[in-house]
């Protein structure tokens, strides 16, 4: 059976397999080159893609192929590189691939390709990059790798390999990237990785290694990311750790490490992530730890520590996460200690499991200070009296958002943590971009381009009386957090033109109130949730320029539902139906839209915007398309499957333009679109994608009655011009 390569679950009407080989051949033959990545194809590759004796880049990453990767592709001695990432293959790494000596990159991760990473591999010297990742490959790393002389990145995470990590790794000279992690490595770490000079990131994490961390890591002086954790490492830490002055994440959590921190620690002055949790160490913590001024996240938890938390620490003052609990700490807190209490952190982080003189969350109450230095305005304690001001118990929750998004680099912070009324009052002005009710309560946060940095922190669910949240045009990164659902009165949302790069949490569903919400501009992923059709009041959604796939979900519910703007996504799947009477403007322009244009949409009576245009739209335009004709906005085209590519010009120029649509035939009537028409007299569309032959203008045209028809290849007539159609079986 000839097998059909296939386009989201259809077969491409011009091409089998073989036929496309034979044309791929012809198209590498002159320009050297394939690349049909991300284009939803299912189906096997087919074997005669290795007669593209030309051919240097054969690129078919980012779609459904399955089956195995066909030893023919060794012919292809001229490809240089070989992607075939993120699909479903399986079965082994064919070996006749080292044949592919010019091959420079070969990427081949993220699929469920199993057996051995092949020997013969070796003979690939020109490699830059190999990506094998999350696969299910299995067997040892073979020694051959070592021949990768030029390799910069190799990756094999997220497999089943075993074994010992080969010394001949050490000669991967340009090596920048090392990623064995999650595996089932074992046995000691070579100390012949200290000689790769040009390392950068070493993720070793999450195998079964054993023995000491080898001093030679060291001298890997242009690392700046170390992942040791979840192994079985034992012994000391190595004091030339100290050398790694290039390191921003070390984590050598959940091993068995043993002794001090040494104190050549403090020498890493660029470190932003530090995890030592959960090991054997011992001993004090070391001061020089306040000489990491950069550090976000220090994670010293469930070991044996022992004396106080070192004063220096307090110098910290980019230090979001810190985890103490569950060693031996003892005494009393330094006073210099009392900068972290605007942290948040809780007992459960720091004095649960310790034997402290006091909870550390005590510490950090009003009550709780031995003196009242620099008026304390961390904890609104202006008088030094050990009395809070009546700042709003929401005063923490803006120091952290100001402290996440970077507010000492804002275009504007007036205000902002220089008095305890956000609000303002007769003597002082409210805060930058803060406004209030009647009772003092912070309604509104307005920091539109004002240089905000970092992610919105969880702890904005205490704003609990916020109605509009806008900050658009800033560079804000990460996921909505999902606390964000709790703001009850929330009724505004706008985060336009930012660096959002995560999905759009299940939280925006929770958030009954509200009508506005504007995201466009980000980077988003994922699907659109279906839980925003919860949001009864919701007049405006703009999600446009961002990378959503997946279909768009059922919106049917938002009976309020203005504007809908979903433009330049990845979004598949048919066009949302069910959408309300109030909608003025639906824009899908740039996504990948498959089916029919809805006939609701021309009923729509405050509809004045309707844009569609370059996607995969196909089938006959509704008749209802007419009464939208000449509004403001109406444009459907570079869509190949509509009539004239969705141009609506001879569409909306002519009411006798002529039907289209399924043809029914109910005994005295043929109905074309719902509309019976007697028979007799048919008006046609161009290029009308229904059935039937015609020899010419004005001769008979023969249909048989049933539940539908089909156009015939070649079918063309022209328009405003009349066909007489018998329908057979129908009785007048």
């Amino acid at each position: 059976m000839q097998e059909e390569l296939l386009v989201d679950g259809k077969a491409l009407p011009w091409v089998n397999l073989t036929a496309f080989a034979e044309r791929a051949i012809e198209i590498a033959s002159r320009d050297r080159e394939l690349a049909l990545n991300a284009n939803v194809l299912t189906g096997s590759i087919p074997p005669n893609l290795g007669n593209m004796s030309n051919l240097k880049q054969l690129w078919l990453f980012g779609n459904s192929l399955t089956g195995q990767i066909p030893a023919q592709l060794g012919n292809l001695s001229n490809l240089n590189q070989l992607w075939l990432n993120s699909n479903n293959l399986s079965g082994s790494i064919p070996v006749e691939l080292r044949n592919l000596t010019a091959l420079t990159s070969l990427y081949l991760h993220y699929n469920s390709l199993s057996g051995n990473i092949p020997p013969e591999f070796g003979q690939l010297t020109q490699l830059i990059q190999l990506t094998l990742q999350d696969n299910q490959l299995s067997g040892s790393i073979p020694v051959e790798i070592g021949q990768f002389t030029q390799l910069n990145y190799l990756q094999l995470t997220n497999n089943q390999l075993s074994g010992n990590i080969p010394a001949e790794i050490g000669q991967l000279a340009q090596c920048e990237g090392l990623y064995l992690d999650r595996n089932q490595l074992s046995g000691n770490i070579p100390p012949e990785i200290g000689q790769l000079a040009n390392l950068q990131w070493l993720l070793l994490n999450n195998n079964q290694l054993t023995g000491n961390i080898p001093h030679e890591i060291g001298q890997l002086n242009q690392s700046s990311y170390i992942a040791l954790s979840d192994n079985q490492l034992s012994g000391s830490i190595p004091p030339e750790l100290g050398q790694l002055t290039q390191i921003g994440y070390l984590a050598l959590n959940d091993n068995q490490l043993s002794g001090n921190i040494p104190t050549e620690i403090g020498q890493l002055t660029q470190m932003s992530y530090l995890y030592l949790n959960d090991n054997q160490l011992s001993g004090s913590i070391p001061p020089e730890i306040g000489l990491l001024v950069q550090l976000n996240d220090l994670c010293l938890n469930n070991n044996q520590f022992s004396g106080n938390i070192p004063s220096e620490i307090g110098q910290l003052t980019l230090l979001n996460f810190l985890s103490l609990h569950d060693n031996e700490l003892s005494g009393c807190y330094h006073v210099d200690l009392h900068a972290l209490c605007p942290k948040g952190f809780t007992n459960a982080k720091i004095s649960d499991g310790n034997n402290f003189e006091a909870d550390w969350e005590d510490r950090c109450a009003p009550t709780g200070l031995d003196e009242c230095a620099n008026g304390n305005l961390i904890i609104c304690d202006t008088d030094c009296d050990s009395t809070l001001n009546n700042a709003e118990n929401c005063f923490f929750e803006l120091w952290t958002f100001y402290e996440e998004l970077g507010g000492d680099g804002w275009t504007n912070n007036t205000g902002w943590l220089q008095n305890c009324i956000p609000c303002g009052d007769m003597s002082n002005s409210p805060w930058h971009g803060i406004s209030c009710n009647a009772d003092t309560q912070i309604v509104k946060i307005d920091l539109t381009a004002n240089n905000l940095i970092g992610f919105i922190p969880s702890t904005i669910n205490q704003l609990s009386h916020l109605e509009e949240l806008l900050l658009d045009e800033n560079e804000i990164k990460g996921d909505f957090p999902m606390e964000l659902g709790e703001l009850d009165s929330l009724y505004r949302l706008s985060v336009a033109a930012n660096n959002l790069d995560g999905t759009l949490a299940d939280a925006v569903g929770l958030l009954d109130s509200l009508r506005f919400l504007d995201l466009q501009n980000n980077k988003l992923t994922g699907k659109i949730p279906p839980g925003l059709n919860d949001n009864a009041a919701l007049e405006q959604l703009v999600l446009s320029h961002n990378r959503f796939n997946d279909t768009i979900p059922d919106l049917s519910d938002l009976a309020a539902l203005q504007v809908l703007n979903l433009d330049d996504n990845q979004l598949i799947g048919p066009m949302p139906s069910g959408l309300a009477s109030s909608l003025v403007t639906l824009r899908l322009d740039s996504n990948m839209l498959t089916g029919p244009i809805p006939a609701y949409l021309g009923t729509l009576p405050n509809l004045d915007t309707l844009t569609a245009f370059s996607n995969t739209l196909s089938r006959c335009l509704p008749l209802d398309l007419s009464n939208k004709c000449n509004i403001a906005q109406f444009n459907f085209g570079d869509n190949p499957g509509l009539p004239n590519s969705g141009d609506m010009t001879q569409f909306c120029s002519s009411s006798q333009f002529g039907l289209c649509g399924t043809w029914h035939c109910d005994g005295t009537y043929a109905v074309i679109d719902d509309t019976p028409i007697a028979n007799g007299t048919v008006k046609m569309q161009e290029f009308i994608q229904a059935a039937g032959t015609a020899q010419g203008p004005n001769l008979m045209v023969r249909f048989e009655a049933g539940d539908y028809i089909e156009l015939l290849p070649g079918f063309k007539v022209e328009p405003n011009v009349n066909f007489e159609a018998v329908i057979v079986g129908c009785v007048n």
